[in-house]
């Protein structure tokens, strides 16, 4: 019995509802650890205690910090000293004398020191550091009285670090740094500069800057690139072809953005003559071109999936693949696997094929302008520029109008957020932002390739293929609850029963919100409610699309998972049983590690597109702004204005009164006045910091303030 088996048994009678706390030595005469030594148990207490899953009470018995009444959770620093730890449904303030030395982005053990009362957090303090935050961090190296010193960008870490080494760097250079040593004693926190990137003001350092803290890797490792180069020299000899469906005849065309260059889906539409249709999503055979093991493979692995940014692209696969090969250009015949299925009048799936082949795109159609042709705004020359595919389309458009119905009376989440769309000149700068809908195409092309991603998840289920599956679980009932309460601030009432709630009550508020004022807040509140989407190696259904088989198989290019299930289906074709079990003993690992990379592009497209809204903004400061508050804490309000951009309005610029924040209605209430904010009220705002470096929006109140009044206490 190894180390992690024994601390899982141990947690497991912690969990007991019968279980009353014990010395260590009483889990080694637990049935489940016969056989354990009385050192191993004891070494697997230790461990546990230092990460925080147990601890020690004064009379020497073991309790989950959840039964002795502590918080594990990461400390937020506020950049003053203070800050805050949240971890199991509580959230306690820690005074700068009570942080023990811990850093922002640390992982703690705290003791309850007070309640919570007037709004306010309870008060606790750090009893121990379980984990250190990053070692690695983006900042600026300075210099004063001989000495060198490293400010982190990111702010709330409110110190800066002794430099022991500063690798060649001048003052004002932005540098990439590494802790060597942790505070201590009243000594500060102290490493070396690994890397000097240039100076800090410049926007295109800060760009680079950032993608290194996210490890995000921009250059291919020269093997994986002649790898390209040979596949590319290779092209498609004749003897490829054989075995696979010839859909060159087929009319296919392709539908994405104006900028995009990797085409990666092609979509055909054939009306069947007994009634019905055959929708083809022909998605490219990457899985052909990198073969498992070999240096583009190992690289893809590593990448996770391509990063997109405002104007530029990170790709997971070298662009001879992405852009060229694997890119479904009109004209060019290229390698796909095809989902073939054949749907009746009303897009219910009466039958399907998954087939190797190879089609000839006939279009390449662009979102916007299809978008202005099946709303009625065309011109006749771009009419003219779609008339061979604009039949087809059409039809499928109303065609995927019924598969969403469909979708959404089985229960499926369709949740409208705007997303923003930042526009740059040629040079890279940002001069617009537009919160730009989707239209009615952007939701065909979502359409198609869910049903084809329901028809492969299907299909590995049923022949006992393995695979990657996308999954989603339903929400917490702790956020439900949260959710709840949040939503009764905008009038609105949620059925919550036995800590869940149906499908069609979260529907049925999207449909009373929907072209509200506060229709984004909410909606922003909805999503945080939600639980987040994973890879897992095991079918375990998505929550949000009302599926019980959910896979992502319409974009290798971009998504390792993809290519995992294309590579599937090509061995499950070639009948190679013998690389099908290998690949399933490795799908848990393949999918922890793709989740991984997914959270880490996530958050360095946030940061970028953050860093891009800050320069934009930053040429008007002073002005003022309606905005709508989409956030409520204990320090302030979030204020969104109508090109998405957010900003903090800190409490401190609220001095009308003396604000006490409602943590569980999201409000912050004026002691004196009545005066409250919550969320979805609109205000008015003026800008008077927009930093690029830190990302950080700042507000305080334009004119009175409140555009249509402030709402008083209730």
């Amino acid at each position: 019995m190894d180390r992690q088996q024994i601390m899982d048994h141990i947690l497991e009678a912690l969990e007991r509802p019968d279980y009353k706390p014990q010395p260590p030595a009483w889990f080694g005469r637990l049935a489940a650890l016969e056989g354990a030594s009385e050192r191993e148990v004891r070494e697997a207490v230790a461990q546990l205690e230092q990460r925080g899953g147990v601890v020690l009470t004064k009379r020497g018995r073991l309790q989950t910090p959840r039964q002795a009444g502590y918080v594990v959770g990461r400390f937020e620093g506020s950049g003053r000293g203070f800050g805050f730890v949240e971890g199991g449904g509580a959230t306690l303030f820690v005074a700068a004398r009570d942080r023990a030395d811990a850093l922002h982005g640390d992982l703690v053990l705290c003791r309850p020191t007070g309640e919570a009362s007037g709004g306010r957090a309870a008060e606790g303090e750090v009893l121990r550091i379980l984990e250190r935050g990053p070692r690695q961090l983006l900042g600026t190296y300075a210099k004063e009285q001989g000495k060198g010193w490293f400010t982190p960008d990111e702010q709330r870490y409110g110190l800066d670090f002794a430099v022991l080494d500063n690798g060649g760097a001048t003052p004002g250079d932005k540098v990439w740094f590494e802790v060597e040593r942790w505070p201590k004693d009243r000594q500060p926190p102290a490493g070396a500069v690994r890397e000097v990137l240039g100076p800090a003001g410049e926007f295109d350092v800060n760009y680079r800057g950032l993608l290194l803290s996210h490890g995000i890797v921009t250059e291919f490792p020269p093997a994986v690139l002649q790898r390209a180069q040979e596949l590319e020299a290779r092209g498609i000899p004749a003897q490829e072809l054989e075995g696979r469906r010839d859909l060159r005849g087929l009319q296919t065309f392709t539908i994405d953005g104006a900028g995009a260059k990797d085409f990666d889906d092609a979509l055909s539409l054939e009306a069947l003559p007994e009634g019905g249709f055959v929708l083809g999503v022909h998605i490219a055979d990457v899985a052909h071109y990198v073969r498992e093991g070999d240096p583009i493979d190992v690289e893809a692995r590593r990448r996770g999936t391509s990063v997109y940014f405002t104007d530029q692209v990170v790709p997971m696969l070298p662009e001879v693949l992405s852009n060229q090969l694997c890119s479904l250009q009109p004209g060019e015949d290229r390698l796909t696997r095809s989902c073939l299925m054949a749907l009746d009048a009303q897009g219910n799936l009466t039958d399907y094929e998954l087939v190797g082949s190879v089609i000839r795109s006939g279009a390449r159609c662009i979102y916007g302008e299809l978008n202005l042709l099946l709303e009625g705004g065309a011109t006749a020359e771009l009419a003219e520029k779609y008339r061979p595919v604009l039949e087809t389309i059409s039809t499928l458009s109303e065609l995927c109008k019924k598969m969403t119905a469909r979708r959404v009376q089985k229960g499926a989440l369709t949740f409208e957020v705007i997303e923003p769309q930042i526009i740059v000149d040629p040079e890279g700068e940002p001069i617009d932002i537009l919160a730009q809908p989707r239209g009615v195409t952007e939701h065909l092309v979502e359409e198609c390739m869910l049903a084809a991603n329901r028809v492969v998840a299907g299909h590995l289920q049923r022949h006992r293929l393995p695979g990657i599956y996308r999954v989603h679980a339903a929400p917490p009932p702790d956020k439900l609850a949260d959710l709840k309460v949040a939503l009764e601030g905008f009038g609105l009432t949620l059925a919550v029963r036995e800590g869940k709630v149906a499908p069609e009550e979260l529907q049925r508020i999207c449909r009373e919100i929907e072209g509200s004022p506060h229709e984004q807040a909410v909606l922003g509140l909805m999503i945080r409610a939600m639980s987040k989407a994973a890879y897992r190696e095991k079918n375990l259904g998505h929550y949000g699309l009302a599926e019980e088989d959910y896979c992502h198989f319409t974009s290798p290019i971009r998504r390792y998972p993809d290519l995992i299930v294309h590579r599937v289906l090509s061995l499950a074709e070639r009948g190679d049983g013998r690389a099908i079990a290998r690949l399933a003993g490795r799908a848990g690992e393949l999918a922890t590690a793709a989740f991984a990379c997914e959270e880490r592009a996530v958050r360095a497209e946030r940061d970028i597109e953050d860093m891009y809204k800050c320069r934009y903004m930053a040429k008007f400061l002073g002005e003022t702004f309606e905005g709508v508050v989409t956030g409520v804490t204990g320090f302030g309000l979030f204020v969104t204005l109508k090109n998405t951009v957010e900003g903090l309005l800190h409490i401190s610029a609220l001095e009308d009164d003396d604000y006490a924040f409602d943590e569980q209605r999201r409000v912050l209430n004026g002691r004196r006045r009545g005066r409250s904010y919550r969320l979805g009220m609109p205000l008015s705002v003026t800008l008077v910091k927009s930093d690029p470096v830190s990302r950080r929006i700042d507000f305080i109140l334009g004119g009175q303030g409140i555009a249509n009044g402030a709402r008083q206490a209730d």
